[in-house]
């Protein structure tokens, strides 16, 4: 069931695949969805989970990350980008990014700001 994310302080967590990652820097197409996402950038709550605890349970699932990165709900707002809850049941701190409101041009301008923002904190693992 999901929910809004109402805390704008609550870090998000983007695991960023390897063909994302240029010499330790991720491209901005990790911060949006790709069209089979149906706009939901997917996330993982620092309310339910840790960066490593994020990694390693994305990995154990059969995905591919080299990198977690961080950013908060209020970020996302700040672009008019909303932030739900959406467990599963082999993640239960699983949460998604709604860009169903911006095209596609949107989309990728809002996620070079995004970049610049999860940057500035810094990649959360591995460090």
């Amino acid at each position: 069931m999901t929910s809004k994310l109402a805390n704008a302080e609550e870090l998000l967590f983007r695991q960023v695949r390897q063909h994302q990652m240029k010499e330790g820097v991720p491209s901005s197409q990790a911060f949006r969805p790709l069209p089979k996402d149906h706009h939901k950038l997917s996330l993982d709550r620092s309310s339910l989970t840790n960066p490593q605890q994020s990694f390693d349970n994305f990995r154990v699932r059969g995905f591919d990350t080299v990198a977690v990165f961080g950013l908060t709900v209020g970020e996302f707002e700040s672009l008019s980008i909303h932030c739900f809850s959406d467990p599963h049941t082999c993640n239960s701190a699983h949460s998604y990014a709604d860009y169903s409101m911006h095209n596609k041009s949107q989309q990728r301008k809002k996620s070079l700001r995004l970049k610049v923002l999860a940057m500035n904190r810094g990649q959360l693992h591995p460090i």
